[in-house]
């Protein structure tokens, strides 16, 4: 058999610092196709890949996941093979709905043709690419939107909500009679409370334009309402996504689908985790241990932090920084929790060990 025309490269975050695992590459044969040019919008139900526009070309026959293209290894690294020989080919790369479209040339026919690493960069801003639509609730005890401009996420994308940024800023708040909300930064003296994301506009939840919603701790249980509960539920339902940390598990530990429900009730967020909140178990630091029994992508997450130096080659271990022991297990209902690291702790509350979950449904949009 023939040497076949293969083209190899590296993918990496936005601001070129960190690969990324599981991206999805392939080469476009209808690179005219308005499909590429933007994600419809709201929130969908799709997987990684299932969005897939402009005809992807087939790279390897014997490869039924995905039908066309290739995905990233641990390390960012692809090689797409049967790739036809000629000038300014459309190579698409898209996780979830990050997506960025790159012109390249293959000329080596019947051999190894390589893009230059650090080329293929997710999009920083909405001129180079798609990013999903987010909506920041901030917090003053976490800054997640510092995340995300270390990520590569380019300031001007973070905006009000009028402004059109792909990480739209509302003030975190409490639904609790008389007790204001501790909310962390704000864009200017219009960035709005967090009731206009849970608003109703024209008949819509006004949550339901974007593609993620990120509940950033505000340092204290500042209780939902059950009408925003059930908002966010009905939105993860229909495909949203939800980052939520530490206090903010107020949005999970009290949002059922029927309250007072029966255990094991489909729905019930509540159960997503034995909760125990123990301000005595506190830590400035522990070791992280991937959950290998129960999560299947246990591996490839252990190889993508080393791959990002988070972690020594074979020692399924990761050093994690401002312990909070806020719940003691996961669910034991199959498919309900995907535990990522859980850690072996002290509780002096209680006197005795303990183990806390660090886990988290990590959903990539």
């Amino acid at each position: 058999m023939g040497k076949t025309t293969t083209l190899s490269g590296k993918v990496y975050d936005p601001a070129g610092a960190d690969p990324l695992y599981h991206v999805l590459v392939y080469i476009a044969n209808d690179p005219s196709d308005p499909a590429l040019k933007s994600f419809p919008p709201g929130i969908t139900c799709d997987v990684c890949g299932a969005s897939a526009a402009g005809s992807p070309l087939i790279s390897d026959p014997a490869l039924t996941d995905p039908p066309a293209g290739t995905y990233t290894a641990v390390d960012g690294t692809f090689t797409l093979k049967n790739v036809p020989v000629g000038k300014g080919l459309t190579l698409v790369i898209q996780l979830g709905r990050w997506r960025r479209v790159f012109k390249v040339n293959v000329t080596q026919p019947c051999a190894a043709n390589t893009i230059a690493d650090k080329t293929l960069l997710m999009p920083s801003t909405k001129k180079q690419g798609n990013i999903p639509l987010m909506a920041m609730v901030t917090g003053n005890a976490d800054s997640l939107e510092c995340v995300l401009r270390k990520m590569g996420i380019a300031s001007t994308e973070f905006t009000d909500p009028a402004k059109g940024g792909r990480v739209q800023f509302y003030k975190g708040d409490s639904s609790k009679a008389g007790v204001t909300g501790n909310f962390g930064q704000v864009i200017d003296d219009a960035t709005p409370d967090q009731a206009a994301l849970f608003a109703t506009v024209a008949k819509k939840p006004v949550i339901d334009n974007y593609d993620m919603v990120i509940l950033a701790c505000q340092g204290d249980e500042y209780l939902q309402t059950p009408e925003d509960l059930s908002t966010l539920r009905t939105y993860a339902d229909q495909g949203g996504r939800v980052f939520s940390t530490h206090y903010s598990y107020v949005w999970l530990t009290n949002n059922d689908a029927t309250p007072g429900a029966k255990l094991n009730t489909k729905d019930n967020w509540s159960e997503v985790a034995k909760w125990h909140r123990d301000e005595d178990d506190r830590a400035p630091s522990a070791v992280g241990i991937i959950d290998k029994v129960s999560n299947p992508k246990a591996n490839a997450f252990q190889g993508w932090l080393e791959a990002v130096s988070a972690s020594t080659k074979g020692s399924g271990t990761i050093s994690v920084n401002v312990i909070r022991h806020d719940s003691d297990l996961i669910s034991a209902v199959k498919g309900k929790t995907q535990q990522w690291l859980y850690r072996d702790g002290d509780d002096i509350w209680v006197g005795g060990d303990s183990t806390a979950t660090l886990s988290s449904s990590l959903d990539v949009v």
